[in-house]
């Protein structure tokens, strides 16, 4: 792999550095800056509306409550529910807070204390979501006993390895979208999103003997991991925290996957078993 990881740990802390900047500006100025160039933002004078009663002073009184009573249900009723916050805005909120909190403190100027407070802000927008993680009891375990096991096993992983057909992985393809500066190109993620579906319903129905239970559950885990990572490519352009996350998924994705397949093809072989897969799955996900 031609990426070596000083080069992929100087690309995420550019990233970093770019969505903070942008996450925190947006946080700050995004709201206000909308208002005043869509003029929504006027100056108050020191005349008081006149008010209106909801209520007025006459004998049909009860019918008047009753009617405003209804029109308020309706307008709570009619009134849509807040959009939930991207990670993108979350990121820059907590940025923001952290850096006023030293600020206060007096603790800005403390390298040390700044460093580690906004490395904590990222590890916890990494932490924040997290793909789907399969256990043993997730996978169709089979004792070890039954004949041909293993070779069951065997052409299951290669069957559903063989769903495996695009040629471009995910953080090709955003990284394009990107130098392109072409969100439409994200689009071909959403059959790359399909693909591990796919592949993970597969792996899930083969049967695993006991002994490489812990194996299958990796396997399929590697492929659940590489899935998120391509969910958050795709959604950049409106979440850009995402590619963060996205990066570190996959970096974490496919070195899972090797490690499944290797320990996969260390199993066979030790019982004699040769393990031939796609050759795009043993190339594609390792391209950088």
């Amino acid at each position: 792999m031609a990426f070596s990881y000083p080069r992929k740990q100087t690309v995420i802390i550019f990233i970093v550095c770019i969505v903070a900047v942008g996450a925190t500006a947006y946080y700050v100025l995004g709201d206000k800056s909308d208002a005043i160039s869509n003029g929504k933002i006027e100056v108050l004078t020191a005349t008081a509306p006149e008010a209106t009663p909801i209520i007025s002073a006459n004998d049909n009184w009860k019918e008047e409550f009753v009617n405003a009573s209804a029109l308020t249900k309706a307008s709570v009723k009619n009134t849509p529910p807040p959009e939930e916050a991207t990670l993108t805005g979350r990121f820059g909120s907590d940025f923001f807070i952290k850096y006023i909190g030293l600020q206060q403190s007096g603790q800005l100027s403390n390298a040390a204390i700044a460093t580690q407070n906004y490395e904590d802000v990222v590890d916890n927008a990494l932490a924040a979501e997290q793909p789907i993680l399969y256990k043993l009891k997730d996978v169709h375990v089979v004792p070890d006993s039954i004949p041909n096991a293993l070779e069951t096993w065997k052409t299951g992983i290669v069957r559903a390895l063989s769903l495996y057909t695009w040629t471009q992985n995910e953080g090709m393809i955003a990284r394009d979208a990107v130098e392109r500066q072409d969100p439409d190109v994200l689009k071909k993620i959403t059959p790359i999103i399909s693909g591990y579906s796919k592949i993970i319903a597969a792996l899930k129905s083969t049967p695993a003997p006991e002994s490489v239970s812990l194996t299958m559950v990796d396997l399929i885990n590697a492929f659940s991991t590489l899935q998120f990572s391509a969910q958050s490519f795709k959604a950049i352009t409106a979440d850009p925290m995402r590619g963060m996350v996205a990066i570190n998924s996959y970096t974490t994705g496919s070195k899972a996957l090797m490690n499944a397949l290797q320990d996969a093809g260390n199993a066979l072989d030790e019982a004699g078993v040769d393990l031939q897969v796609n050759s795009l799955v043993m190339d594609v996900p390792f391209r950088y």
